[in-house]
């Protein structure tokens, strides 16, 4: 017997697609940085997690812009 579909599940549902969701952009956004700047993704991480927090943003929006070409990296690691 199948349970019907509560709002709290409904509502658990839609959490966990927007953090998998979330996960899956920031991992593309590192390895965008990562391959685009030669460096490691550990060090892409780091420098994805720095702006922003420097710049006041949410880091699933950054990835997001990063990886839809909306953010464009200029300078790698010790580059200014």
């Amino acid at each position: 017997m199948k349970r019907p579909v509560t709002a709290a599940t409904d509502r658990r549902v839609r959490e966990a697609f927007i953090e998998l969701s979330s996960r899956i952009v920031i991992e593309q956004a590192k390895g965008f940085l990562a391959e685009r700047l030669g460096g490691s993704v550990d060090i892409a991480f780091g420098l994805l997690r720095g702006y922003p927090r420097d710049h006041n943003r949410k880091l699933t929006e950054v990835a997001a812009d990063l990886v839809e070409g909306r953010l464009q990296v200029t300078s790698g690691p010790g580059g200014g």
